[in-house]
């Protein structure tokens, strides 16, 4: 290896192999002897850039090699050198060392997703989970027959793990690496559960003993909690439960249905959001292995139907995360079957490996029950209440979280308030147990109390954060009488909050953001002065939208909430026409980060406005004094979005393509779109005539079809001569070969149109000729 490979091609390389291994009816086909190779490869590749460490083997282990290496068959000899050396690759890219050769920079995920992906592989998956320290010091488990062989059997007998597993340096290499690669089937499962079960069951140090054994005892307690909480969450990984590498947690909207994309203009807005969505995730979307979408199927049947799909992302979720967060699962989903649907049940037991995710959470539930019965030191305490807030995404019975409403108001009464990172955990699971509960919470006022404290000035942003997760999932409920009691306090802490925004970090805003929206539109009823709200509310967001350092997540986020409140018609008009004015000029002056957005919230806001009608065929194009006044602001967006054309990034233009010609046909009258195309494709200041060309077609497509076929003809003829007088005499023959061709109603010739702009002269000419005589 060295610095004269293309790093693209070497990268392009890597992921390709690594996304065959974790296709199941391409890994099937890769032999062994495949595998090893790859593994050398690698092995030798990151040795040119960081100092690999090969795992010691442990003295008895080089006596038996010395003694018995001649009659050990030469395959075991391969498999065992080749599992050393992943369990080392694994070690260095856990460790995320920094290439030294710049050439490899990019490559660091490449590799790392490779090497997760051969760590996957039965023969080598138990060995290399094995943790270094433990392979180091112990007498190895040995094969005994092929069948353990392709099941990967090797690496350490399993009692000698399991004692080892009390050293806290081994239990954290062990976690890493169980958590980094995943398990493969329910034995595996059900063996790493009971391990792990066993080290936070170790008998507290009897009395008298060192401090530091004291300690080191609640470190490992600690730890063994954090890792029975990934180990559980890990069932709920999609597409394949039990595999990180190439899955993400699953997480549900919590947006309802939109019933305005039912319409006729709401399957139009749909239409044209689908391009730009579909950019927009090639933009921000993670590498290949990474399903970042992945949604469970609660949405309704409209918005199943699109792909992408729109307006299932929470708002809170910056596009693009694949992060486990306390805030993953919606409301909806987390109502027990018993409220909901069987979805509730169904969504946390995997069909796939049949494991008994529900046995697993019912043993911790009592089991932390005990230990909440009695004095517990302030880390454990820590990882406990982060454990149920966790795994109560993974309840499906009532009693579960009327127990953890129970347990966690006790603790919030109890515990120090000081300790801020144990109660913003405390508030936020207070708050979601409240709102799955519903009428069933007990204490309404203390629920109230609570969100008023946590939201005070006197508290810290983390418990304010905290807070507004909790608000979250109150806010989605509808019909809850708890928001009732709570909305009238938020207004004020929301608008100080928006106004404020420079002193806070993206995620406080998103968050702050989430709830507002939510706010809107299910409970605006309980505001004071919600259209006063609302106009100061637009006010502050649009200073958030044109500042310079909004990042572009919060912008989109932002954008994303705005079209949410405008498709359940939230606003008034004054606020949309303030969004649409914000939304042009961002869209012209803003990188392609916050383009996008801003041309999504465009259309939303012309879909859903006065212009609807137009696009519904609800109202006609007269002379009628709004209409022309509606006519005149579009035509102003419009010619705002054919300069983009001319000098925005390609990514844009593309977009462009699909959109304008769409959107001219219906705002605008037919005149003034054959006129306008026209007029853009023949232009002196056109940089793109490719794309105007394109443009052209596409809208003279759309108007043939609407029957308007005749209108497009006299235009045509009328611009002829301006075609026939560009100079030089090839960009006339190319412009007017495109113009005929776009035109003509022969639909042989038509579908050659595509082909035009790359023709050579000659076939060009030729083109020109059949199009005049058949025109």
């Amino acid at each position: 290896v060295s610095s004269q490979y293309d790093p693209l091609e070497l990268q392009s390389a890597l992921d390709c192999c690594a996304l065959a291994l974790n296709t199941a009816e391409v890994s099937a086909c890769i032999t062994e002897d495949s595998t090893d190779r790859i593994i050398d490869c690698l092995y030798r590749l990151l040795s040119t850039v960081c100092d690999l460490k090969p795992t010691k083997k442990p003295t008895s282990f080089m006596s038996f090699s010395a003694s018995e290496g001649d009659s050990k068959h030469p395959e075991d000899k391969r498999e065992e050198t080749s599992r050393q050396k992943l369990s080392d690759l694994l070690t260095a890219v856990l460790l995320n060392p920094s290439p030294t050769a710049h050439f490899l920079r990019p490559l660091e995920d490449s590799i790392t997703f490779l090497v997760l992906s051969l760590c996957r592989l039965p023969p080598y998956h138990t060995y290399v989970v094995t943790p270094p320290l433990v392979l180091a010091m112990a007498t190895p488990h040995h094969d005994d027959d092929d069948d353990n062989r392709r099941e990967g059997r090797g690496g350490v007998n399993p009692s000698v793990l399991d004692h080892a597993l009390s050293e806290s340096d081994v239990l954290l290499q062990y976690v890493q690496r169980c958590n980094s690669v995943g398990w493969l089937n329910r034995a595996q499962y059900e063996e790493r559960w009971m391990q792990l079960l066993g080290v936070i069951n170790i008998p507290p140090p009897a009395k008298g003993m060192h401090p530091e054994e004291v300690t080191a005892h609640m470190i490992n307690r600690a730890h063994g909690i954090q890792a029975l909480t990934s180990l559980l969450l890990s069932t709920t990984l999609r597409p394949v439960p039990g595999n990180p590498v190439v899955g993400v947690a699953m997480h549900t909207h919590r947006n309802t249905d939109i019933i305005f994309l039912g319409s006729r203009p709401g399957r139009k807005l749909a239409h044209l959001r689908q391009v730009v969505e579909a950019q927009y995730l090639l933009q921000c979307g993670q590498r290949p292995n990474i399903f970042s979408y992945y949604q469970l199927p609660l949405m309704s049947q409209l918005l199943s139907d699109m792909h992408p799909p729109l307006f299932v992302r929470n708002i809170e979720r910056p596009p693009g995360s694949v992060a486990v967060t306390t805030g993953q699962m919606s409301l909806h989903s987390l109502w027990p079957a018993t409220l909901a649907s069987e979805s509730s049940l169904n969504r946390m037991s995997p069909r796939e490996v049949d494991v008994d995710v529900q046995s697993c959470v019912l043993s911790l539930v009592e089991l932390y029950t005990h230990w909440l019965s009695g004095p517990l030191h302030t880390m454990i305490v820590l990882n406990l209440v982060r454990s149920v807030l966790l795994l109560s995404d993974l309840f499906v019975v009532l009693n579960h979280f009327e127990w953890m409403l129970t347990t966690l108001l006790g603790l919030y009464d109890r515990h120090p308030h000081e300790d801020t990172s144990v109660v913003s955990l405390l508030v936020t699971g207070i708050l979601k147990a409240a709102a799955v509960l519903r009428s069933n919470v007990i204490d309404i006022e203390k629920i109230v109390e609570i969100i008023e404290k946590s939201l005070s000035s006197d508290s810290a942003i983390s418990v304010h954060n905290a807070c507004l997760k909790g608000l979250m999932y109150l806010t989605e409920d509808s019909s809850s009488s708890l928001v009732a009691m709570v909305a009238p306090l938020l207004p004020k802490y929301i608008l100080s909050q928006l106004e404020g925004f420079t002193g806070h970090t993206d995620t406080h805003l998103l968050l702050v953001w989430s709830v507002t929206v939510s706010l809107l539109i299910f409970h605006s009823k309980y505001l004071k002065d919600a259209p006063a709200f609302s106009r100061r509310l637009l006010s502050a967001v649009q200073r958030v939208l044109v500042h310079p350092n909004t990042s572009g997540p919060l912008f989109q986020s932002l954008a994303l909430g705005l079209e949410h409140l405008l498709l359940n018609f939230s606003l008034g008009w004054e606020e949309r026409g303030l969004i649409k004015t914000t939304a042009v000029s961002r869209f012209n002056k803003t990188d392609q980060s916050k383009s996008l957005p801003s041309l999504a919230l465009l259309l939303t806001v012309m879909y859903t406005g006065e212009e609807a009608d137009f696009a519904s065929g609800l109202a006609v194009m007269d002379n009628n004094p709004r209409v022309l006044d509606v006519i005149v602001q579009t035509r102003e967006h419009i010619s705002c979005l054919l300069e983009r054309l001319r000098n925005g990034p390609e990514i844009d233009v593309s977009v462009m393509v699909d959109i304008l010609p769409q959107l001219m046909v219906d705002f605008l009258p037919t005149t003034e779109v054959v006129n306008s195309v026209l007029t853009e494709f023949i232009s002196p200041q056109q940089t793109r005539p490719h794309f105007a060309a394109s443009i052209m077609a596409k809208t003279f497509d759309l108007l043939s079809a609407t029957g308007k076929g005749q209108e497009v003809t006299d235009w045509v003829l009328l611009f002829m001569e301006s075609f026939v007088q560009q100079e030089p005499e090839s960009i006339a023959v190319w412009s007017i070969t495109c113009l005929l061709m776009a035109a003509l109603c022969n639909p042989i010739l038509h579908s050659l149109y595509p082909y035009a702009p790359f023709l050579p002269p000659p076939s060009l000419l030729a083109c020109l000729h059949i199009s005049i005589s058949v025109s």
